[in-house]
C-alpha cells in the first residue's frame, strides 16, 4: 500500500471513530483521545470510564467518607459529559479536567443540600492516598512511628493548605493546575500558597523535617 493510499485509509478509519486493530487508544494522548470522546468514539469513552473512574473516586474521598454519595456524583458526572460531550471543551490533560469537574461538582452539591448534608462533607480533613506508585514508593520507606508524624502534620495544616499539597506533591499538578482547580487569581498566587504550605508544614515536623521532607518532596 503506497503511503497516499495509507494516509486516506488512516483518515477514513479516524472519520468513522474506529481504532485501528494495530492500535490501542490508550496509545493515543490524552488531547486525542478527548478528541475522539467527543466525536462519539465509545472506545474512548470506555477507555476514559476505566481509567479514572478509581482514581477520581479516591480523589471524592477527600471531601467525604460517604462512599455512595461520591459514586452517585461521579456516575452522574460521567453520564453529564457523555451527553454533552459535543460541547466541551479541549482536555490536554483528561484527569485534570474530571478532577476540576468532580470538585465543582461536589462543591455544587454541598451548596445546594448543606443544611443536609453539610456534616457530611469534610473537605480535606484528611488526605487519603491511594493513588501513585510513586505516593507507595515513599510511604514504604517510612516506619509507623515517621508516617504517623507526617499524617500529624499533614492534618495540622489548613484545609486550604492540604489541599493545593495533595495536588502539587500527590497529584504532580503544575502551579496553574493547581491555580485553576482552586480557583486562585493567578499562577502566582498558587505557588504562594503552596510554598506557605510548605513552610507550615516545616513548622509542624519541627526537628524531623529534613528526613521527611527530603522523602516528601521527591514524589
Amino acid at each position: 500500500m503506497n503511503t497516499e493510499r495509507s494516509d486516506s485509509t488512516g483518515a477514513i478509519i479516524k472519520n468513522l471513530g474506529i481504532i485501528h486493530s494495530r492500535f490501542s487508544i490508550a496509545d493515543l494522548p490524552d488531547a486525542e483521545i478527548w478528541h475522539e470522546f467527543k466525536c462519539g468514539n465509545e472506545g474512548a469513552f470506555n477507555h476514559i470510564y476505566r481509567t479514572y473512574f478509581q482514581e477520581i473516586y479516591q480523589y471524592g474521598q477527600q471531601f467525604t467518607s460517604d462512599g455512595g454519595l461520591i459514586k452517585d456524583l461521579l456516575q452522574d458526572l460521567l453520564i453529564d459529559i457523555r451527553k454533552n460531550r459535543k460541547n466541551l471543551g479541549e482536555a490536554p490533560s483528561i484527569k485534570f479536567y474530571l478532577f476540576k469537574a468532580f470538585r465543582r461538582k461536589i462543591f455544587r452539591y454541598l451548596k445546594h443540600n448543606k443544611l443536609v448534608c453539610f456534616s457530611k462533607m469534610e473537605s480535606f480533613s484528611n488526605i487519603v492516598i491511594e493513588s501513585s506508585h510513586e505516593v507507595k514508593l515513599m510511604e514504604s520507606q517510612l516506619d509507623d512511628g515517621k508516617r504517623k508524624v507526617l499524617e500529624k502534620a499533614l492534618l495540622n495544616l489548613s484545609k486550604r493548605q492540604r489541599e493545593c499539597i495533595y495536588y502539587y506533591f500527590y497529584q504532580s499538578m503544575g502551579y496553574n493546575e493547581v491555580a485553576s482547580i482552586m480557583g486562585l487569581s493567578n499562577v502566582k498566587s498558587a505557588r504562594n500558597l503552596i510554598y506557605k504550605s510548605i513552610d507550615a508544614l516545616k513548622t509542624q515536623l519541627g526537628p524531623v523535617k529534613n528526613n521527611l521532607l527530603a522523602m516528601f518532596f521527591a514524589l
